[in-house]
């Protein structure tokens, strides 16, 4: 969604979109890379996170800048599916597997920690994401930090406050 808001629609910067560190951590944010006119940004921002919060996301823009929009919950499944292979593509070798061991040992104490984690995103149902999504994104409480040359500090600064 924040993908096609700010660059497909309006051509704001090179990558918009959000990621996470996940599992223990549970930290997440919003990338904005390369913006070449962060003006409106915050406006924009907004809007990408209230059609996520209206329970949509975005299947494409039409031509004239419109929004085809689709159910998170009728797409909730493949969602889910694609972020538990993502997961699980990771350990699909001998290495791999090692790999996940050691870092359920490390992370949680056993062998089966990171097995456990992923048992448990199958059970997450879009009601649930949702409730994270408005708890943790629809708010008024946000933390704004940029890379910017020098001279456009003062202003890059005034637009995120």
């Amino acid at each position: 969604t924040m993908h096609n808001v700010l660059r497909a629609k309006y051509g704001m910067c090179y990558v918009a979109g959000n990621t996470d560190f996940g599992i223990v951590p549970n930290i997440g944010f919003e990338i904005l890379y390369r913006c070449n006119d962060p003006t409106d940004i915050k406006a924009r921002v907004a809007e990408a996170r209230n059609i996520t919060a209206e329970g949509k996301y975005i299947l494409d823009v039409d031509k004239n800048g419109d929004y085809v929009l689709a159910d998170i919950e009728a797409g909730f499944e493949g969602f889910r599916n694609t972020q538990i292979n993502a997961l699980y593509g990771n350990y699909m070798t001998a290495t791999g597997m090692a790999g996940l061991i050691n870092e359920s040992i490390l992370m949680f104490g056993n062998p089966d920690g990171l097995e456990n984690q992923l048992n448990q995103i199958s059970k997450v149902t879009a009601e649930q994401v949702n409730q994270v999504f408005n708890k943790y994104f629809v708010t008024d409480q946000e933390f704004w930090f940029a890379c910017v040359a020098p001279e456009c500090e003062e202003e890059t600064e005034a637009i995120l406050r």
